[in-house]
């Protein structure tokens, strides 16, 4: 009997059942159940007085994370409001992560629901929930942003970003990585990390196919081959100091493992107490991985893994021959034993990759920027020779920037001529966050107007006021400090980053201003507040996101000596001189005749980069 009329005849009871029918049709058109596997469902659900779902699984048919999908796409607007299912993703032991559209914005997310059947387990919810807290705390462009959470009809859901690309696992199924992209990609991770760690936050379960592989966006500048990196999957993750009343630290599943064993740290598999330096064994395990093409450890029997780590055994030390004795070091010490040989924190980690990448500088974030100018050096089937040629080019790149700038800067207006062409000084790796997602930093005063925690379009958590709010410059001994934000309009026509120094009376003295327009921004000169600006430059244009969305363009200070230096989106927009002891430096956000959205305002420390070797 065909399936199509099978399905829509009356029961053995006498009536047919609509949702055992839609059940079984759905499976049909996903091509989860043939057209005999439905009726043999149906035979079993009929003989049984029981539900499709339910003689799904009886007859073995059908996995519980399967029935789930059917039952989603069976009703495809109904698992979160506001969004409706077109694909599945993907899925694990807990959850399902759909493709799905959002009307109101006109844009597709990925949602991750959990499995109903999976629901009462130990633990679930809560380790579900705690991902939700822990990546809405976090915007980073390595880290795969989280934009609503709730539940609905008793069922778990996370609205994330869509990120499209490959995980890692499957790009190392398919080729080796060159030396220098395995590098890349790990330096990109641990800045994920950096800011992860900056929220309290340990990932603890770091591994290839927890990496997302995707093109960088307009602006965001990387060698060319070298894809941006996203973090994915904080199911597991750790709030190191969770709210009160919060019991999130010692998550568990019964019969699981935390982490993945060939990733994870030793300490983590003994159940000791761990910190951050679990995810910085498991990132040296992933280069491991990337630079090899093959596991740290052989994979044949896990237990024999979790073995081989808890004696302290080594990993495969013959697959590293052949590439840079640095490189090899490098690993090794990412996946010490001993968590307390490891390196101690991710700026270490970094300097070490670019040490490697580029010998006697010490680059931030940006250094993207300047790479991106570059050709790619030719790949070669020897490591040592490959960073060679790349460490060549690189030391050529510098050299046009610096003439660039130079021809750029005599532009100018000529106040600014007395500040040097170029800053001296980079990023140190020290970075702290003003804003936790939570509440209005302390570290910010309220100078004037309405100043609140609100969530954006996108449902990330940024500063929002009218009037203006100031923060100090910290006195941490350090070359030069940076101050990083970014600014979204909403009912404002314009928005100010001030930076000056703090007199008796802020209100009437002289200040620098970075005024922001809708599409234009420039550096200028203020009396005051509110008194007269004189623009001290050529306005930069720049353009909206075509689907309405917040864009966040970035606006960084750099103070540098007796200098400011300002960046627009990675590009220097001027620099200006300053005659007058270094203390009292401040920063003020002042939004004009409406509200703006400030997102992610943090300080770094600058110091001055060691000469590149001849």
């Amino acid at each position: 009997m065909p399936y199509a009329s099978f399905v829509h005849s009356p029961m053995q009871s006498g009536k047919p059942n609509p949702s055992s029918a839609a059940f079984l049709e759905t499976a049909r058109k996903r091509s989860i159940l043939s057209d005999d596997e439905a009726i043999t469902v149906q035979h079993l659900a009929e003989s049984k007085s029981i539900g499709s779902s339910e003689a799904a699984l009886q007859s073995g048919l059908l996995k519980p994370v399967e029935v789930e999908i059917v039952e989603a796409f069976t009703a495809p607007k109904d698992l979160a409001p506001g969004y409706e299912l077109k694909d599945v993703l993907g899925h694990g032991a807990l959850g399902v992560v759909y493709r799905a559209y959002q009307a109101q914005l006109q844009r597709d997310v990925a949602i991750k629901s959990i499995i109903e059947s999976r629901v009462t387990l130990q633990n679930a919810n809560a380790r579900f929930q705690q991902e939700g807290t822990a990546i809405g705390r976090l915007k980073h462009p390595n880290i795969v942003g989280a934009y609503d959470s709730g539940c609905h009809r008793n069922r778990l859901y996370l609205v994330m970003e869509l990120v499209e690309g490959e995980d890692l696992r499957r790009r190392l199924e398919q080729r080796q990585l060159s030396t220098e992209t395995s590098l890349l990609i790990a330096r990109q991770t641990a800045f994920g990390l950096a800011h992860a760690k900056s929220h309290e936050i340990i990932h603890r379960d770091i591994k290839p196919g927890n990496l997302i592989l995707t093109d960088a966006p307009a602006g965001f500048d990387l060698p060319e081959g070298v894809p941006l990196v996203k973090i994915a999957d904080f199911g597991l993750a750790q709030l190191d100091h969770p709210d009160e009343n919060e019991d999130q630290t010692r998550l568990t599943v019964v019969g699981a493992t935390m982490g993945t064993p060939m990733y994870s740290a030793p300490e983590q598999l003994t159940g000791d107490p761990i910190d951050h330096r679990v995810d910085i064994y498991a990132l040296g395990a992933t280069l491991f991985h990337m630079l090899t093409g093959q596991t740290p450890y052989e994979s044949t029997r896990i237990s024999k893994v979790i073995s081989a780590k808890l004696s302290g055994a080594s990993p495969r030390l013959e697959l590293l021959k052949g590439l840079d004795p640095a490189v090899i070091n490098l690993v090794m010490d990412l996946m010490r034993h001993d968590p307390d040989e490891r390196p101690a924190d991710y700026p270490q980690v970094i300097k070490r990759i670019d040490d490697i990448l580029m010998p006697g500088v010490t680059p931030g974030y940006s250094s993207e920027r300047i790479l991106r100018s570059i050709q790619p050096a030719p790949q070669s089937t020897d490591s040592s020779g490959e960073l060679g040629d790349y460490r060549k080019v690189f030391r050529l790149a510098v050299t046009l920037l610096i003439v660039a700038v130079l021809a750029t800067t005599v532009l100018m207006n000529p106040n600014l001529l007395h500040s040097p062409p170029v800053p001296s000084f980079v990023p140190d790796g020290w970075e702290h966050p003003l804003f936790d997602g939570r509440r209005m930093p302390e570290s910010f005063s309220v100078h004037e107007g309405l100043w609140q925690v609100t969530a954006d379009a996108e449902g990330g958590s940024v500063l929002t006021g009218k009037g203006s709010i100031m923060v100090r410059l910290p006195n941490r001994a350090a070359a030069g400090y940076g101050f990083r934000v970014g600014i979204d309009l909403t009912s404002a026509p314009s928005a100010e980053v001030q930076f000056g120094f703090a007199d008796e009376n802020f209100e009437t003295c002289q200040r620098y201003s970075i005024r922001y327009e809708k599409e234009e921004v420039v550096l200028g000169f203020r009396e005051g507040m509110t008194g007269r600006f004189t623009s001290l430059g050529t306005p930069k244009q720049y353009g909206s996101q075509s689907d309405g969305s917040p864009a966040y363009p970035q606006i960084r200070v750099e103070y540098q000596g007796n200098h400011w230096f300002v960046y627009f989106n990675g590009q220097l927009l001027g620099n200006a001189s300053v005659d007058r002891e270094d203390k009292n430096r401040l920063i003020m956000l002042v939004a004009e005749q409406g509200n703006v959205n400030f997102e992610g305002p943090a300080v770094y420390g600058l110091t001055l980069p060691k000469p590149v070797p001849e």
